[in-house]
Protein backbone atom coordinates (compact mmCIF):
# COMPACT_ATOMS: atom_id res chain seq x y z
CA UNK A 1 0.00 0.00 0.00
CA UNK A 2 1.27 3.40 -0.77
CA UNK A 3 0.71 4.82 2.65
CA UNK A 4 3.06 2.02 3.96
CA UNK A 5 5.95 3.52 1.56
CA UNK A 6 5.22 7.09 1.46
CA UNK A 7 3.88 8.10 5.35
CA UNK A 8 6.11 9.75 7.58
CA UNK A 9 3.49 8.76 10.45
CA UNK A 10 4.35 5.11 9.18
CA UNK A 11 7.98 4.27 11.18
CA UNK A 12 8.11 1.04 8.90
CA UNK A 13 7.88 3.61 5.74
CA UNK A 14 10.68 4.90 3.72
CA UNK A 15 9.48 8.62 3.93
CA UNK A 16 10.17 7.99 8.45
CA UNK A 17 13.76 6.07 7.31
CA UNK A 18 14.25 9.80 5.44
CA UNK A 19 13.58 11.51 8.27
CA UNK A 20 15.21 9.40 10.57
CA UNK A 21 18.76 9.68 8.39
CA UNK A 22 18.64 13.50 8.30
CA UNK A 23 21.84 15.04 8.47
CA UNK A 24 23.53 11.35 7.99
CA UNK A 25 24.11 9.62 4.72
CA UNK A 26 21.39 9.81 2.12
CA UNK A 27 18.90 6.81 2.69
CA UNK A 28 18.00 4.69 -0.52
CA UNK A 29 14.36 4.98 -1.04
CA UNK A 30 11.79 3.21 -4.21
CA UNK A 31 10.46 4.51 -7.08
CA UNK A 32 7.12 5.97 -5.20
CA UNK A 33 9.35 7.75 -2.83
CA UNK A 34 11.70 9.33 -5.28
CA UNK A 35 8.83 10.10 -7.22
CA UNK A 36 6.72 12.18 -4.29
CA UNK A 37 10.14 13.78 -3.05
CA UNK A 38 10.76 15.06 -6.70
CA UNK A 39 7.26 16.36 -6.77
CA UNK A 40 7.54 18.22 -3.32
CA UNK A 41 10.89 19.41 -5.01
CA UNK A 42 9.30 20.48 -8.06
CA UNK A 43 6.37 22.74 -6.69
CA UNK A 44 8.52 24.53 -4.00
CA UNK A 45 10.96 25.76 -6.66
CA UNK A 46 7.85 26.66 -8.45
CA UNK A 47 6.35 28.66 -5.87
CA UNK A 48 10.03 30.27 -4.69
CA UNK A 49 9.07 27.98 -1.02
CA UNK A 50 5.47 29.07 -0.60
CA UNK A 51 4.84 25.14 -0.58
CA UNK A 52 8.04 23.39 1.25
CA UNK A 53 7.57 20.09 2.60
CA UNK A 54 10.46 20.63 4.74
CA UNK A 55 8.43 22.20 7.90
CA UNK A 56 7.56 18.95 9.63
CA UNK A 57 9.44 20.16 12.99
CA UNK A 58 7.45 23.61 13.24
CA UNK A 59 4.16 22.11 12.39
CA UNK A 60 4.46 19.31 14.87
CA UNK A 61 5.26 21.91 17.87
CA UNK A 62 2.65 24.51 16.11
CA UNK A 63 0.15 21.45 16.69
CA UNK A 64 0.96 21.13 20.05
CA UNK A 65 0.59 25.04 20.50
CA UNK A 66 -2.76 24.61 19.31
CA UNK A 67 -3.71 21.70 21.80
CA UNK A 68 -2.76 23.96 24.77
CA UNK A 69 -4.14 27.23 23.48
CA UNK A 70 -1.10 29.16 23.23
CA UNK A 71 1.13 30.74 20.72
CA UNK A 72 4.84 29.46 19.78
CA UNK A 73 7.49 32.24 21.01
CA UNK A 74 9.15 34.34 18.38
CA UNK A 75 12.75 32.94 19.65
CA UNK A 76 11.16 29.27 18.89
CA UNK A 77 10.17 30.04 15.95
CA UNK A 78 13.15 31.28 14.67
CA UNK A 79 15.25 28.36 16.18
CA UNK A 80 13.12 25.81 14.26
CA UNK A 81 13.32 27.69 10.98
CA UNK A 82 17.34 26.75 10.35
CA UNK A 83 15.56 23.22 9.74
CA UNK A 84 13.08 24.55 6.90
CA UNK A 85 14.28 24.88 3.57
CA UNK A 86 13.22 22.84 0.40
CA UNK A 87 17.05 23.53 -1.09
CA UNK A 88 18.47 21.25 1.90
CA UNK A 89 16.68 18.22 -0.10
CA UNK A 90 19.01 16.17 -1.86
CA UNK A 91 17.62 13.34 -4.26
CA UNK A 92 19.40 11.58 -7.20
CA UNK A 93 20.70 8.66 -7.79
CA UNK A 94 17.98 6.70 -6.23
CA UNK A 95 18.70 7.67 -2.66
CA UNK A 96 16.90 11.14 -0.54
CA UNK A 97 19.19 13.23 2.16
CA UNK A 98 18.22 16.08 4.11
CA UNK A 99 21.12 17.91 4.98
CA UNK A 100 20.27 18.77 8.63
CA UNK A 101 20.03 16.84 11.48
CA UNK A 102 16.56 17.26 12.82
CA UNK A 103 15.02 18.24 9.68
CA UNK A 104 11.80 16.32 8.51
CA UNK A 105 9.48 16.02 5.39
CA UNK A 106 5.37 15.81 5.64
CA UNK A 107 3.11 15.08 2.95
CA UNK A 108 0.09 16.25 4.17
CA UNK A 109 0.17 19.32 1.74
CA UNK A 110 1.06 17.26 -1.39
CA UNK A 111 0.46 13.35 -0.47
CA UNK A 112 -3.28 12.96 -0.61
CA UNK A 113 -3.41 14.91 -4.36
CA UNK A 114 -0.24 12.33 -5.67
CA UNK A 115 -2.12 9.08 -4.38
CA UNK A 116 -5.34 10.26 -6.00
CA UNK A 117 -3.23 10.19 -8.93
CA UNK A 118 -1.39 7.35 -8.56
CA UNK A 119 -5.31 5.72 -8.13
CA UNK A 120 -6.22 7.64 -10.92
CA UNK A 121 -3.79 6.66 -13.55
CA UNK A 122 -4.73 2.67 -12.18
CA UNK A 123 -7.99 2.80 -13.02
CA UNK A 124 -7.28 4.13 -16.25
CA UNK A 125 -4.95 1.41 -16.66
CA UNK A 126 -7.43 -0.83 -15.90
CA UNK A 127 -9.89 0.44 -18.78
CA UNK A 128 -12.28 2.60 -16.34
CA UNK A 129 -11.56 6.39 -17.62
CA UNK A 130 -14.67 7.49 -15.83
CA UNK A 131 -14.19 8.33 -12.07
CA UNK A 132 -13.68 10.03 -9.39
CA UNK A 133 -11.20 9.54 -6.42
CA UNK A 134 -11.89 11.22 -3.18
CA UNK A 135 -8.72 11.50 -1.50
CA UNK A 136 -9.36 12.79 1.88
CA UNK A 137 -11.23 15.72 -0.12
CA UNK A 138 -8.34 16.00 -2.63
CA UNK A 139 -10.07 15.04 -6.17
CA UNK A 140 -8.54 13.22 -9.26
CA UNK A 141 -11.22 13.26 -11.92
CA UNK A 142 -11.73 10.96 -15.13
CA UNK A 143 -14.26 11.10 -17.54
CA UNK A 144 -17.68 11.78 -16.56
CA UNK A 145 -20.68 10.04 -14.86
CA UNK A 146 -21.64 8.15 -18.38
CA UNK A 147 -22.58 11.44 -19.57
CA UNK A 148 -23.21 13.88 -17.63
CA UNK A 149 -20.19 15.77 -16.02
CA UNK A 150 -19.33 15.24 -11.81
CA UNK A 151 -20.67 17.58 -9.79
CA UNK A 152 -18.44 18.98 -6.66
CA UNK A 153 -19.41 21.51 -3.86
CA UNK A 154 -17.16 23.70 -2.38
CA UNK A 155 -17.76 24.45 1.54
CA UNK A 156 -18.62 27.41 2.69
CA UNK A 157 -15.53 28.19 5.04
CA UNK A 158 -17.48 30.41 7.92
CA UNK A 159 -20.62 29.00 7.60
CA UNK A 160 -23.13 25.73 6.75
CA UNK A 161 -23.80 24.70 2.95
CA UNK A 162 -22.12 25.10 -0.23
CA UNK A 163 -20.17 27.93 -1.72
CA UNK A 164 -20.41 26.50 -4.95
CA UNK A 165 -20.84 23.48 -7.53
CA UNK A 166 -19.08 23.26 -10.62
CA UNK A 167 -19.51 20.62 -13.15
CA UNK A 168 -15.83 19.37 -13.26
CA UNK A 169 -13.41 18.69 -15.69
CA UNK A 170 -10.80 15.86 -15.94
CA UNK A 171 -7.73 16.43 -13.55
CA UNK A 172 -7.91 17.22 -9.89
CA UNK A 173 -9.51 19.75 -7.30
CA UNK A 174 -7.98 20.50 -3.54
CA UNK A 175 -8.83 22.99 -1.15
CA UNK A 176 -6.99 24.05 1.64
CA UNK A 177 -9.00 26.20 4.33
CA UNK A 178 -8.61 27.62 7.88
CA UNK A 179 -11.86 26.29 8.70
CA UNK A 180 -11.56 22.75 10.01
CA UNK A 181 -8.11 23.46 11.71
CA UNK A 182 -7.49 26.12 13.85
CA UNK A 183 -7.40 27.82 17.71
CA UNK A 184 -8.49 30.93 18.86
CA UNK A 185 -6.43 32.92 20.95
CA UNK A 186 -8.07 36.30 21.97
CA UNK A 187 -10.34 36.26 19.18
CA UNK A 188 -7.82 36.17 16.07
CA UNK A 189 -8.13 32.56 14.29
CA UNK A 190 -4.86 30.90 13.56
CA UNK A 191 -5.22 28.46 10.70
CA UNK A 192 -2.65 24.98 10.74
CA UNK A 193 -1.22 26.24 7.24
CA UNK A 194 2.23 27.49 7.92
CA UNK A 195 3.84 30.22 5.82
CA UNK A 196 7.28 28.39 5.46
CA UNK A 197 9.41 31.49 5.09
CA UNK A 198 8.21 32.48 8.30
CA UNK A 199 7.13 29.72 10.23
CA UNK A 200 4.03 31.10 11.37
CA UNK A 201 0.23 30.70 10.27
CA UNK A 202 -0.53 32.17 6.94
CA UNK A 203 -3.11 34.89 7.67
CA UNK A 204 -5.78 36.62 5.07
CA UNK A 205 -7.79 33.80 3.41
CA UNK A 206 -10.41 31.13 4.64
CA UNK A 207 -10.25 28.83 2.00
CA UNK A 208 -8.67 28.26 -1.67
CA UNK A 209 -10.01 25.89 -4.01
CA UNK A 210 -7.25 25.08 -6.98
CA UNK A 211 -8.88 23.41 -10.48
CA UNK A 212 -5.72 21.94 -12.23
CA UNK A 213 -4.62 19.51 -14.76
CA UNK A 214 -3.86 16.66 -11.53
CA UNK A 215 -4.84 16.18 -8.08
CA UNK A 216 -0.69 16.68 -7.39
CA UNK A 217 -0.80 20.13 -8.92
CA UNK A 218 -3.82 20.82 -7.31
CA UNK A 219 -3.13 19.92 -3.40
CA UNK A 220 0.60 21.77 -3.08
CA UNK A 221 -0.95 24.56 -4.84
CA UNK A 222 -4.31 25.29 -2.51
CA UNK A 223 -1.54 25.45 0.23
CA UNK A 224 0.78 27.51 -1.50
CA UNK A 225 -1.51 30.08 -2.90
CA UNK A 226 -3.26 30.15 0.67
CA UNK A 227 0.79 31.02 1.49
CA UNK A 228 0.77 33.56 -0.39
CA UNK A 229 -2.11 35.10 0.10
CA UNK A 230 -5.14 36.91 -1.95
CA UNK A 231 -3.64 39.16 -4.44
CA UNK A 232 0.04 37.57 -4.86
CA UNK A 233 -1.67 33.99 -5.08
CA UNK A 234 -4.51 35.25 -7.46
CA UNK A 235 -1.67 36.55 -9.54
CA UNK A 236 0.36 33.23 -9.20
CA UNK A 237 -2.74 31.55 -10.17
CA UNK A 238 -3.22 33.27 -13.39
CA UNK A 239 0.18 32.99 -14.71
CA UNK A 240 0.45 29.09 -13.79
CA UNK A 241 -0.90 27.21 -17.05
CA UNK A 242 -3.84 24.83 -17.02
CA UNK A 243 -4.68 26.46 -13.10
CA UNK A 244 -7.47 27.94 -11.74
CA UNK A 245 -8.19 29.51 -8.39
CA UNK A 246 -11.42 30.59 -6.15
CA UNK A 247 -9.84 32.57 -3.16
CA UNK A 248 -11.89 33.40 -0.50
CA UNK A 249 -10.98 36.57 1.98
CA UNK A 250 -11.31 36.19 6.02
CA UNK A 251 -13.71 38.98 4.92
CA UNK A 252 -16.31 36.62 2.62
CA UNK A 253 -14.77 38.26 -0.21
CA UNK A 254 -14.56 36.14 -3.22
CA UNK A 255 -11.89 36.19 -5.91
CA UNK A 256 -11.49 34.35 -9.21
CA UNK A 257 -8.86 33.51 -11.65
CA UNK A 258 -10.43 34.72 -15.03
CA UNK A 259 -11.50 31.37 -16.64
CA UNK A 260 -13.68 31.10 -13.43
CA UNK A 261 -17.34 32.55 -13.31
CA UNK A 262 -19.56 32.53 -10.13
CA UNK A 263 -23.29 33.03 -10.67
CA UNK A 264 -24.88 32.35 -7.22
CA UNK A 265 -23.63 29.46 -6.35
CA UNK A 266 -23.00 27.89 -9.80
CA UNK A 267 -18.98 28.14 -10.45
CA UNK A 268 -17.86 27.94 -13.96
CA UNK A 269 -15.33 27.25 -15.98
CA UNK A 270 -14.71 29.26 -19.02
CA UNK A 271 -11.55 28.07 -20.11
Amino acid sequence: ALEETISEWKPSSEMSAVNRGAGGPAVPVGPDTRDLVGAMVDYARRTDGAFDATGGPLFRLWERCRGEGRLLPPDEVRSLLRLVGWRKIELGGGAVRLSEPGMSLGTGAIGKGWAADRVGALLESKGFPDYIVDAGGDLRIGGSRGGPSWTVEVKQPRREGALARLDARPGGIATSGDYERYFLIDGVRYSHILDPRTGTPARGLSSVTVLAPDATAADALATALFVLGAEEGLAFAERTPGVQAMLVRDSGDVLLTRGLRLTGDRLEVLR
